[in-house]
Protein backbone atom coordinates (compact mmCIF):
# COMPACT_ATOMS: atom_id res chain seq x y z
CA UNK A 1 0.00 0.00 0.00
CA UNK A 2 3.04 2.40 0.47
CA UNK A 3 4.11 1.80 -2.53
CA UNK A 4 1.63 2.89 -4.30
CA UNK A 5 1.08 6.36 -2.10
CA UNK A 6 4.67 7.08 -2.70
CA UNK A 7 4.28 6.91 -6.90
CA UNK A 8 0.93 8.73 -6.18
CA UNK A 9 3.43 11.48 -4.67
CA UNK A 10 5.91 11.30 -7.70
CA UNK A 11 3.33 12.18 -10.10
CA UNK A 12 1.07 14.87 -8.34
CA UNK A 13 4.82 16.65 -7.34
CA UNK A 14 5.34 16.08 -11.64
CA UNK A 15 2.17 17.70 -12.08
CA UNK A 16 3.20 21.13 -10.03
CA UNK A 17 6.42 21.29 -11.45
CA UNK A 18 4.89 21.01 -15.25
CA UNK A 19 2.30 23.65 -14.50
CA UNK A 20 4.79 26.22 -12.63
CA UNK A 21 7.39 25.64 -15.59
CA UNK A 22 4.40 26.55 -17.97
CA UNK A 23 3.42 29.46 -16.18
CA UNK A 24 6.75 31.13 -16.51
CA UNK A 25 7.25 34.20 -18.28
CA UNK A 26 8.84 33.89 -22.08
CA UNK A 27 8.61 36.01 -24.86
CA UNK A 28 5.35 35.59 -26.98
CA UNK A 29 6.14 33.43 -30.80
CA UNK A 30 5.04 34.91 -33.49
CA UNK A 31 4.14 33.63 -37.24
CA UNK A 32 6.40 34.37 -39.24
CA UNK A 33 8.89 35.26 -37.07
CA UNK A 34 12.19 36.20 -39.14
CA UNK A 35 13.61 39.55 -37.17
CA UNK A 36 17.47 39.84 -37.16
CA UNK A 37 19.41 40.03 -34.15
CA UNK A 38 21.94 42.58 -35.67
CA UNK A 39 22.66 45.37 -33.52
CA UNK A 40 23.43 48.43 -35.49
CA UNK A 41 25.98 50.80 -33.74
CA UNK A 42 26.88 54.27 -34.71
CA UNK A 43 30.67 54.33 -36.33
CA UNK A 44 33.04 56.53 -34.07
CA UNK A 45 34.64 58.64 -37.42
CA UNK A 46 31.69 58.89 -39.50
CA UNK A 47 28.91 59.53 -37.30
CA UNK A 48 27.15 57.54 -40.08
CA UNK A 49 25.57 53.89 -38.56
CA UNK A 50 26.70 50.58 -39.77
CA UNK A 51 26.17 46.86 -39.21
CA UNK A 52 28.05 44.59 -36.50
CA UNK A 53 27.77 41.90 -34.97
CA UNK A 54 25.14 40.76 -32.89
CA UNK A 55 27.34 40.41 -29.39
CA UNK A 56 27.32 44.15 -28.11
CA UNK A 57 28.61 44.64 -24.56
CA UNK A 58 26.23 45.25 -21.90
CA UNK A 59 27.73 49.45 -21.49
CA UNK A 60 26.98 51.01 -24.22
CA UNK A 61 24.29 52.06 -26.50
CA UNK A 62 22.72 49.58 -28.93
CA UNK A 63 20.48 50.60 -32.39
CA UNK A 64 18.93 49.13 -34.46
CA UNK A 65 16.04 48.72 -37.10
CA UNK A 66 13.19 46.37 -35.86
CA UNK A 67 12.30 43.37 -37.69
CA UNK A 68 10.47 44.78 -40.62
CA UNK A 69 12.43 48.37 -40.62
CA UNK A 70 9.34 50.39 -39.28
CA UNK A 71 11.03 52.09 -36.19
CA UNK A 72 14.86 52.80 -35.48
CA UNK A 73 15.42 51.94 -32.18
CA UNK A 74 18.10 52.62 -29.27
CA UNK A 75 18.11 51.05 -25.90
CA UNK A 76 20.87 51.41 -22.86
CA UNK A 77 21.16 50.55 -19.57
CA UNK A 78 21.08 53.19 -16.82
CA UNK A 79 23.12 51.52 -14.69
CA UNK A 80 27.01 50.70 -15.99
CA UNK A 81 27.97 47.96 -15.68
CA UNK A 82 24.92 46.09 -16.15
CA UNK A 83 24.38 44.17 -12.52
CA UNK A 84 23.77 40.63 -12.42
CA UNK A 85 20.91 39.94 -10.14
CA UNK A 86 19.51 43.53 -9.37
CA UNK A 87 16.41 44.99 -10.61
CA UNK A 88 17.61 47.67 -13.00
CA UNK A 89 15.90 50.09 -15.55
CA UNK A 90 16.67 50.95 -19.16
CA UNK A 91 16.63 53.86 -21.52
CA UNK A 92 14.77 53.26 -25.06
CA UNK A 93 14.20 55.54 -27.34
CA UNK A 94 12.19 55.16 -30.77
CA UNK A 95 11.82 57.51 -34.01
CA UNK A 96 10.73 56.54 -37.60
CA UNK A 97 13.29 55.42 -40.09
CA UNK A 98 13.62 59.16 -41.08
CA UNK A 99 14.40 60.05 -37.18
CA UNK A 100 11.05 61.76 -36.42
CA UNK A 101 11.00 60.82 -32.55
CA UNK A 102 7.87 58.54 -31.93
CA UNK A 103 5.80 59.19 -29.12
CA UNK A 104 2.62 57.51 -27.41
CA UNK A 105 3.80 53.80 -28.69
CA UNK A 106 3.03 50.85 -26.68
CA UNK A 107 5.63 48.99 -26.04
CA UNK A 108 5.69 45.14 -24.61
CA UNK A 109 9.29 44.11 -23.28
CA UNK A 110 10.03 40.72 -22.64
CA UNK A 111 13.86 39.06 -21.89
CA UNK A 112 15.05 35.35 -22.35
CA UNK A 113 18.39 33.57 -22.22
CA UNK A 114 18.19 31.26 -25.20
CA UNK A 115 21.26 28.93 -24.33
CA UNK A 116 19.26 28.12 -20.64
CA UNK A 117 16.07 28.52 -22.65
CA UNK A 118 13.89 30.53 -20.06
CA UNK A 119 12.67 34.43 -19.79
CA UNK A 120 13.68 36.90 -17.40
CA UNK A 121 12.63 36.29 -13.24
CA UNK A 122 10.65 39.84 -13.54
CA UNK A 123 8.18 41.11 -15.33
CA UNK A 124 10.08 44.39 -17.11
CA UNK A 125 7.72 47.29 -18.63
CA UNK A 126 7.41 50.94 -19.89
CA UNK A 127 7.01 52.77 -17.15
CA UNK A 128 7.18 56.44 -18.24
CA UNK A 129 6.90 58.16 -21.81
CA UNK A 130 9.40 60.85 -21.23
CA UNK A 131 9.16 62.52 -24.49
CA UNK A 132 10.66 62.58 -28.02
CA UNK A 133 10.80 59.22 -28.26
CA UNK A 134 12.04 58.25 -24.89
CA UNK A 135 10.87 55.82 -22.45
CA UNK A 136 11.56 54.65 -19.32
CA UNK A 137 12.08 51.13 -18.78
CA UNK A 138 12.10 49.40 -15.49
CA UNK A 139 12.17 46.22 -13.91
CA UNK A 140 15.25 44.55 -15.46
CA UNK A 141 16.57 41.43 -13.66
CA UNK A 142 19.42 39.71 -15.30
CA UNK A 143 20.32 36.46 -12.79
CA UNK A 144 23.62 34.89 -14.60
CA UNK A 145 26.25 35.39 -16.99
CA UNK A 146 25.83 35.11 -20.26
CA UNK A 147 23.74 35.69 -23.52
CA UNK A 148 20.45 37.30 -22.38
CA UNK A 149 18.03 38.87 -25.25
CA UNK A 150 15.80 41.84 -24.73
CA UNK A 151 12.79 41.67 -26.86
CA UNK A 152 10.43 44.90 -27.55
CA UNK A 153 7.14 44.85 -29.31
CA UNK A 154 6.39 48.36 -30.60
CA UNK A 155 2.98 49.60 -31.89
CA UNK A 156 2.50 52.97 -33.02
CA UNK A 157 0.29 55.08 -35.78
CA UNK A 158 -1.00 51.64 -36.90
CA UNK A 159 2.27 49.48 -37.46
CA UNK A 160 3.87 46.53 -35.31
CA UNK A 161 7.02 45.72 -35.19
CA UNK A 162 10.13 43.71 -33.55
CA UNK A 163 13.20 44.59 -31.79
CA UNK A 164 15.51 42.21 -30.28
CA UNK A 165 18.70 43.10 -28.52
CA UNK A 166 21.20 40.78 -27.00
CA UNK A 167 23.25 41.56 -24.19
CA UNK A 168 26.48 39.59 -23.43
CA UNK A 169 27.01 39.66 -19.70
CA UNK A 170 30.73 38.49 -18.25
Amino acid sequence: MKKFWVTDMLIKRLYVIAFVLMMLPCAPAFAGDTFSTTIETPAATTGKSHRADDSAGPDRTMTQMSGSDRFRVSMRSNVDPVPLSQIHSWTLHLETPDGVAVDDAQIGVYGDMPAHRHGLPTRPKVTENRGGGDYLIEGVKFTMPGRWQLILIITADGKRDKAKFNIDLP
